[in-house]
């Protein structure tokens, strides 16, 4: 499995190229989604809230089933997991000025 790549700003947008199962596919997260409760979703046990919640906050990409709740759902529990990762990581990446 190669390793993902760090998260970049991209027309505002905090981009993340995927590895894993999702080798060659990429997310844009709307910093302005990553708010406490996301977070809390994050660490939370209920998928249906989580599901929303990383949904909400992708504002761009190319996963192969789409970004939105249906698509997430789509994922395998590896692929998801790429992803739930990759907005856990924005958390810690500084803000533009």
């Amino acid at each position: 499995m190669a390793a993902s790549s760090e998260i970049v700003w991209a027309n505002g947008l905090l981009r993340r190229d995927l590895g894993g199962e999702l080798e060659g596919c990429w997310i844009g997260i709307d910093p302005a989604m990553l708010t406490m409760g996301l977070l809390e979703d994050l660490y939370g046990a209920d998928p249906k809230q989580l599901l929303d919640s990383v949904s909400g906050c992708l504002a761009d990409g190319d996963l192969p089933h789409g970004l939105d709740r249906d698509g997430l759902r789509a994922l395998t529990r590896s692929q998801f997991a790429e992803i739930s990762n990759a907005v856990a990581e924005a958390y810690r990446v500084p803000k533009v000025s």
